[in-house]
């Protein structure tokens, strides 16, 4: 497979020039999921790429920063940031989100906020300007920070978001003038207040009856000195104040030390938006958001927390990938024995593979069950919850 893979590479190789930059993009990402990768292709096709960052469109720019994290070339995503902002352009929403992952988990705070500035200075709404520059802090100790010499124009794709961004904007603001600060279940009221009293059904909660099977399977499953409970998909951070409320004081150092409970939210203004949400409802020792793309974000629990931490795992951001997602926390060895794990929307949109993988008689575990319930305010409208326990050691459960 490597021979014809080589000889398609050397192809390719002799016809770079003649590629436009959306072609160059998309090959090497294309070429980056290869186990066998022609690095002379890829660095030919990247360097195409800088020498002309400005006219590299939003969809090329995705292509890019995926293609850099999987090939473990993150100072790309940086050059391809800083070589925009130099022509007064800001990348889009989701690739300030990769770009927010890398320094996130590498720990480098200075980039995490030269993200947040230059995400800042370019929000497609006004009123959540002040929520994603929340926590930044102009300072010398950050000499090496990014600061723009001039105003950086949207991406296009951020343009076309401007309504929804817009929405948001609303629901932050709701939030801060109706909410008590530093009380949970104030927070979580206002939440379903605002999408109760606008009939705003575009904001999806797991409020209701939902709401009412979370806090019944935390209460069954409560955490172990060393666990942690784990968030797959953020958005509002509706959900992460719930399990932090149940969850978060518990664990081996309790809540004021030690995080209870990690949701993980690709798009940066989302992440923001979360995060102000979480330390409104005075939980931000207890929940944490962090930012990045999920099939490539698992690994950090396992380097982060180690074997047999994950004991709650909440999955509502993608139902075709609930069954991949867990398989991959499996094969960390992040699940200990009768971990738990509480999916949303496995109805609509729906998780076949995951009702089939583990929900299926005789496959399943004796643990497993799917409820039958509404969407919040939206009785005609059915969803399940699905929820399963690792079995304990020796056998099935």
């Amino acid at each position: 497979q490597a021979r014809p893979l080589r000889a398609v590479c050397r192809e390719h190789s002799c016809r770079v020039s003649r590629f436009d930059l959306m072609e160059c993009g998309n090959t090497v990402w294309a070429f980056a999921r290869f186990a066998v990768r022609d690095r002379g292709l890829c660095d030919r096709l990247l360097e195409r790429i800088f020498e002309r960052p400005e006219e590299v469109d939003f969809q090329a720019v995705h292509a890019v920063c995926c293609a850099a994290w999987t090939m473990s070339e993150g100072q790309s995503l940086w050059e391809l940031m800083e070589g925009r902002a130099r022509h007064g352009l800001a990348l889009d929403a989701t690739s300030h989100g990769f770009l927010l992952m890398h320094a996130n988990w590498s720990g480098h705070h200075g980039r995490e906020i030269h993200v947040l500035t230059a995400l800042a200075s370019c929000v497609a709404v006004e009123v959540l300007r002040p929520t994603v520059a929340r926590g930044v802090a102009i300072n010398a100790v950050f000499d090496g920070m990014f600061e723009p010499r001039r105003g950086l124009m949207r991406s296009p794709s951020d343009d076309h978001a401007w309504y929804r961004y817009q929405k948001l904007g609303l629901l932050v603001h709701c939030i801060e003038a109706t909410s008590l600060k530093g009380d949970a279940q104030s927070v979580l009221a206002c939440v379903e207040g605002f999408v109760q009293e606008g009939h705003r059904r575009w904001l999806k909660i797991a409020g209701g009856p939902k709401a009412s099977v979370i806090d019944a399977a935390t209460r069954a499953r409560s955490l172990s000195e060393p666990e942690i409970g784990i968030e797959m998909g953020c958005f509002v951070g509706y959900t992460a104040i719930r399990l932090g409320w149940r969850l978060g004081s518990q664990g081996r150092w309790g809540a004021s030390l030690r995080v209870g409970v990690l949701s993980t939210e690709l798009e940066a203004v989302h992440v923001c938006i979360a995060r102000h949400h979480i330390d409104g409802a005075g939980l931000s020792c207890a929940a944490e958001v962090w930012p990045g793309h999920i099939p490539w974000g698992t690994p950090r629990y396992a380097e982060q927390f180690g074997s047999f931490s994950a004991g709650f795992i909440f999955m509502d951001h993608k139902g075709t990938r609930f069954q991949d997602d867990l398989g991959d926390c499996s094969a960390m060895r992040v699940l200990p024995p009768g971990s738990r794990l509480l999916c949303d929307n496995v109805l609509k949109p729906g998780a076949p593979n995951h009702l089939w993988m583990h929900h299926r008689v005789p496959h399943c575990y004796r643990s497993a069950v799917v409820w039958s319930l509404h969407e919040f305010l939206e009785p005609e409208l059915e969803d399940w919850q699905s929820l399963r326990d690792e079995p304990q050691r020796g056998g099935m459960e």
